[in-house]
């Protein structure tokens, strides 16, 4: 048996049959892949094609592409629409065509993601499939006249996401004499990929690379006595007074939004993110940022530009600058006069020089970094300044703020300790602390810059049953995080799971697909689920889905 692409469409593919149907042996095999249905062909007679046979599937949504295994008994289909209309994950479909005129459908396979599965071929007992988002995904065959798989490899491409959409792996060849595997990404372009395991075929699991553990992580608070131990000066506003100024100026012509010291809160306006919740320092200090309201003609950036200057900084020695600030912004293109300006003088006020500029669009608050461009020269009266402007048109929501100026020797320490700040006009910093006596410290936040989203469930006695979608409403009703229906396999066991997902209006969706809930006639089950810690709903009685 033989197996050639035509290249006719990406949907059709053709047996030059010596397969198990010994009626047709030495004919030429069509297999097409119709939207719903997998229609088989006979094309010896080209000018005289024959239909054999038909089948289709109830789910299908858009039956893409698939390929015939190396038996000829079974095909394996991609469908490149169910993820987005009927599949809670990533399923790939299976055929028995061992009579090439009585085809049947056997099951499918459900995937580790809900990404859209593309282009899929068939090498040995491997199926290699390039699944969009989720990047290429390797099964093997364990059982295909009962649709078995099991995932043993997989390479992420597009890893800021894994939902159903049009991103990254479109396409993949496994192929080569060598055994290399080359995926193509739609914005990322070719990748060549390696096994040292032959990529599972004998059972082995080769799994994705886990992120690094955490123990070597930096608080705020240790990263602010390393700098003043290397003889930086540091200000991160947490020892002023919260409702000042810490010794910054304010000006302009703003009605409101005049910055201030706090703890930012997190803000949200019609799905955009325009205050982050928290400082960048430790999530929970302080930082001179924009008065915390974001209601329209409210205490955000309103009716021109809000300024703030800050005091003059000795320079002792040449010194790098660097400093954290956020700007949100909800609507783009509404006034020309909407912008974000952080600016450094190193004349004391008479000039400024740009550090960071934005304009009229809408932009996500999150804490970001700006370093000035070259060295402060030793004799420097620096001075920082920011301006951010709504401009003179009604209906925008604007916050801005600043966090952690950093001004580090650009080389080793001179004969004088670290440089101060003018005293007359400088902040008062707090002094170095003994780091062998220094109080204990509050872990990092756990979501820093997004929400942390935490689902409990007790599971019933058909735990297999469950699955459920975080939907984010403000983005085309994206799936953020799911978990596909054989997730949860313990009966009577309780699964908490937390993740990290991006700020703003979500939808929680849980299913069963029985449709008797998970409680109370086969097990008492329950869930809940909680948003930033606050509980955003649960019971047991969710039916098909609640």
């Amino acid at each position: 048996m033989s197996l050639t692409i035509f290249p006719l469409q990406n949907s059709i593919d053709l047996l030059e049959d010596d397969g198990p149907d010994s009626g047709y042996t030495g004919s030429d095999i069509c297999f097409n892949y119709n939207e719903d249905t997998l229609t088989i062909v006979d094309v010896t007679n080209r000018p005289n094609i024959i239909e054999l046979g038909r089948v289709g599937y109830g789910s299908s949504a858009y039956t893409h592409q698939g390929w015939l295994t190396d038996d000829g008994k079974h095909v394996i289909v991609n469908d490149e629409l169910d993820e987005r209309q009927t599949a809670p994950a990533t399923r790939t479909h299976v055929f028995n065509v061992e009579n090439l005129e009585n085809p049947t459908y056997i099951n499918y396979h459900e995937g580790t993601t809900n990404a859209i599965d593309h282009n899929l071929y068939i090498k040995g007992n491997l199926v290699f499939e390039a699944n969009y988002q989720a990047g290429l995904q390797v099964l093997r065959i364990d059982d295909a006249s009962s649709a078995s798989f099991t995932q043993v490899a997989n390479f992420d491409i597009y890893p800021s996401g894994t939902t159903y959409s049009f991103n990254g792996a479109w396409s993949n060849y496994p192929y080569f004499p060598s055994g290399n595997v080359v995926v193509s990404g739609i914005e990322q372009g070719l990748f060549v990929l390696g096994s040292s395991n032959g990529w599972g075929a004998a059972g082995g699991v080769r799994k994705r690379k886990l992120a690094p553990a955490n123990n070597d992580f930096e608080t705020g608070e240790q990263r602010r006595r390393r700098f003043l131990q290397e003889g930086c000066q540091v200000e991160d506003f947490e020892s002023a007074t919260a409702g000042g100024t810490a010794g910054w100026s304010t000006s302009g012509t703003c009605s409101s939004g005049t910055f201030v010291v706090g703890t930012p809160t997190q803000q949200i306006s019609q799905c955009v993110v325009t205050q982050p919740g928290g400082d960048h320092t430790t999530g929970s200090g302080q930082a001179l940022y924009s008065a915390p309201n974001s209601s329209l003609n409210g205490d955000d950036i309103d009716g021109g530009e809000c300024m703030t200057t800050s005091p003059a900084y000795s320079i002792a020695q040449d010194s790098l600058l660097s400093a954290w600030f956020f700007h949100g912004q909800r609507n783009a293109g509404d006034d020309v006069n909407d912008y974000f300006v952080l600016e450094a003088s190193l004349d004391n006020g008479a000039s400024w020089t740009s550090m960071a500029s934005i304009g009229d669009v809408a932009t996500r608050a999150t804490w970001t970094k700006a370093t000035y461009e070259g060295a402060v020269p030793a004799g420097t009266e620096l001075k920082l300044r920011v301006r951010s402007s709504d401009g003179n048109g009604d209906g925008d929501v604007v916050e801005a703020g600043i966090d952690d100026i950093v001004i580090c020797p650009a080389g080793p320490p001179g004969p004088s300790t670290s440089p101060t700040p003018n005293p007359t006009a400088s902040p008062s910093l707090p002094p170095t602390k003994n780091p062998t006596v220094s109080p204990s410290l509050a872990p990092p936040p756990p979501c820093p810059g997004e929400a942390e989203f935490i689902v409990e469930i007790l599971t019933d006695n058909y735990p297999s049953e469950t699955s459920w979608t975080l939907t984010n409403t403000c983005d085309t009703d994206l799936i953020v995080e799911s978990k596909p229906r054989g997730t949860y396999t313990d009966r009577g066991k309780q699964y908490s799971e937390s993740f990290c997902v991006p700020s703003g209006e979500h939808r929680f969706e849980i299913r069963d697909s029985f449709g008797d809930g998970i409680c109370c006639g086969y097990g008492s089950g329950n869930y809940r689920v909680l948003y930033n810690g606050v509980a955003g709903g649960g019971g047991g009685g969710v039916g098909s889905s609640e």
